[in-house]
């Protein structure tokens, strides 16, 4: 068993299912907050190129990290009609860029042992009807972020517009 694997998914749990640079990918559902079309990205500068900036999320910043670079796919840059995958981790917020937010689908997840070139953020495969299905951890995305995981939780902290503009 793969030791990244998250113990709470279950074998046959619901998953978003999306496409990135080509790939099948999936997430599960209970972690997706909403499915939107994609909005202006502000750029963050000095920003690594895996973090796209940030969006303004009902009134809360929600950064964007841009999953193609962190698969080591060709980066492009994002699109009018690509969708954005805002994922809510406990009380944090992070939003995925994707070329399109497919279904919701159920299958057993496989392990798999984590690679060089992705690490941890691929937890497992799901066989689909097209094909191979990379099931992304959402806990490593933040992980991921290149202004530091304390950085993007304290940017992104549910609450914290509504605290700074009530002078809190």
């Amino acid at each position: 068993m793969n030791p990244t694997a998250r113990p709470d998914l279950a074998p046959d749990s619901a998953m978003l299912k999306f496409t990135v640079g080509g790939l099948n990918c999936a997430l599960p559902l209970a972690d997706v907050q909403e499915i939107t079309a994609m909005v202006r990205v502000t750029p963050l500068p000095g920003a690594r190129p895996h973090l796209l900036g940030v969006i303004d999320y009902h009134g809360t910043p929600c950064g964007v990290l841009d999953v193609r670079h962190l698969l080591n796919l060709p980066g492009a840059p994002i699109q009018p009609e690509q969708h954005l995958v805002v994922l809510r981790l406990g009380d944090e917020l992070l939003a995925i860029p994707c070329d399109r937010a497919e279904t919701v689908l159920w299958g057993r997840v496989r392990p798999v042992a984590a690679g060089r070139a992705s690490g941890p953020l691929i937890q497992g495969l799901i066989q689909g009807e097209d094909g191979v299905i990379l099931v992304l951890d959402p806990a490593h995305l933040t992980k991921a972020s290149p202004v530091g995981e304390s950085k993007l939780r304290w940017l992104t902290r549910v609450g914290r517009v509504e605290a700074v503009r009530n002078g809190s």
